[in-house]
């Protein structure tokens, strides 16, 4: 029995622990004890992080204190200097807070778990911060997930590109775009004038052969002049050898579009789009297909005379009443046309360009994923050569074939620290590498160096040239660094 003093009803036991203590106590113990795995995973964890020398100085300076100075903690901890109050030990394991520190022999392991889904970066940033730690953890998923082959195959499209048009021709018929078009189990060759959108239609009656394409042709040229530059998408029979040779005898300059990229030939892929509404309209109605044709030559655009009136100088007789002044010749010269057209591209640019950002230019040698075809999944390729329209690229694949495709079909691919997760993304375990593959390893990583600063030029030359502009107006001019 214990007889209290006259300043406390009872004394305390010599055995009372402080609640404060207890609390800590039932915290640190919690904290082990839920960790949400087993016994023998956890002593695998244990195991690996009394073995790494790295966090065993950690756990000495947690135990001992940590140095007065960030100069004098040693080198491959001083990335834990920040946040050395966070840090404790349990049980032999060390922790950030709530989140365990993973020894540096299964981090390759951990990045596999948690990009065993495939989910994105953030995705995976999330997942993983919420849990485990590591210095770099960040850098080392994001370089994971931009390498996994899996991800690269499927990713969405690129974003559309800025509006890049024609500079004005100097005179009609000066550039010509033809392309090929199906209706009604029936094929048309579609010819249409740059300068002043008239379209020639020809039915080919499914005979889309090279020679009868060029008499065709033949007839076309006779009557308008022969054209400049002809400009098609090359794929058959524009491609052939007897249609190359028709274009060289009659001094034509083929200008060949990227492939499964309609925008490259804009103007005839609209002039085919214009002609099969037209025809479906009228076999709709039973209309003569003619009379619309010639209608749509005789009628003025926004900013433009009528096809007929550019390319002839003189309106198109119809069966609609018309008073013989309207029917005489009138030139439309050239600095009228020009006004027009800038003053017509000045609009398209303006609401196609919105939200529209040009992607960086790609050099040879760059590691890139293309589309073989626009739904098909990207497949790994490198750049062999840039064309001069400075969109178009030709390409080789794994294969050693060689294709042409546009810069929305190309995915430029970062190759820095692919040799550190290549084991990562197969099985989680290392492998040995054979000779032939750390060469080409090598040889990889040396054309990403050489090629690394001239993209970055390339990316800021294009940034430079595209203007930015807020909705209001305003210009947003990019800053000036200093280069230090």
């Amino acid at each position: 029995m214990y007889i209290s003093d006259t300043l406390s009803r009872a004394a305390l036991k010599e055995t009372y622990i402080p609640k404060y203590e207890s609390d800590l106590s039932y915290h640190v113990n919690a904290l082990y004890s839920n960790l949400a795995i087993s016994e023998e995973y956890k002593n695998k964890i244990l195991l690996a992080t009394n073995s790494d020398s790295e966090l065993q100085i950690l756990k000495k300076y947690c135990q001992d204190g940590w140095p007065t100075s960030k100069n004098q903690v040693d080198p491959l901890l001083k990335s834990y200097w920040n946040i050395q109050a966070e840090i404790h030990v349990i049980n032999n394991l060390l922790f950030k807070n709530d989140k365990l520190i993973i020894p540096k022999s299964m981090q390759n392991e951990m990045l596999r778990k948690i990009h065993e889904g495939h989910q994105g970066i953030s995705k995976c940033l999330n997942l993983a911060r919420n849990i485990i730690y590591w210095p770099n953890m960040s850098a080392d998923i994001k370089n994971l997930v931009d390498q996994c082959l899996i991800c690269a195959k499927f990713k969405p499209n690129n974003q559309p590109e800025p509006l890049q048009s024609y500079s004005v021709t100097s005179f009609p018929w000066q550039r010509v775009g033809i392309d090929l078009m199906h209706f009604n189990n029936n094929t048309y060759l579609v010819v249409t004038d740059y300068y002043s959108k008239f379209i020639e239609l020809a039915l080919l009656n499914n005979k889309y052969t090279a020679a009868n394409i060029i008499i065709h042709l033949k007839s076309i040229f006779a009557r308008h002049g022969v054209p400049v530059f002809l400009v098609s998408d090359g794929g058959p029979p524009f491609n052939s050898a007897e249609f190359k040779s028709f274009l060289y005898n009659w001094d034509i300059e083929h200008i060949l579009t990227s492939p499964y990229h309609p925008k490259s030939n804009g103007q005839a892929e609209s002039s085919v789009k214009i002609m099969k509404n037209m025809l479906k309209k009228c076999l709709e109605s039973n209309k003569d297909p003619y009379m619309a044709l010639l209608q749509y030559r005789n009628t003025p655009k926004a900013n433009f005379p009528s096809p007929a009136q550019l390319l002839m100088s003189r309106n198109l007789r119809m069966h609609i009443p018309v008073i013989n002044k309207k029917l005489k010749p009138k030139v439309v010269t050239f600095s009228e046309y020009k006004k027009g057209f800038e003053k017509d591209k000045a609009q398209s640019k303006h609401y196609y360009n919105r939200n529209k950002k040009p992607l960086p230019l790609l050099n040879p040698g760059n590691f890139v994923s293309f589309k073989k075809m626009p739904n098909s999944d990207w497949l790994p390729a490198v750049v062999k050569e840039r064309l001069k329209c400075q969109r178009s690229y030709i390409i080789e694949d794994s294969k050693g074939n060689r294709y042409r495709r546009n810069r929305i079909h190309l995915r430029f691919q970062s190759n820095e620290s692919c040799n550190k997760f290549d084991d990562v993304q197969s099985n989680g375990s290392p492998k040995a590498q054979s000779p032939v593959q750390r060469e080409n390893n090598e040889t990889r990583d040396r054309q990403m160096e050489e090629n690394r600063d001239s993209l970055m030029d390339s990316l800021c030359k294009e940034q430079e040239y595209h203007k930015y502009v807020t909705k209001s107006g305003r210009e947003v001019k990019l800053p000036k660094r200093i280069d230090l």
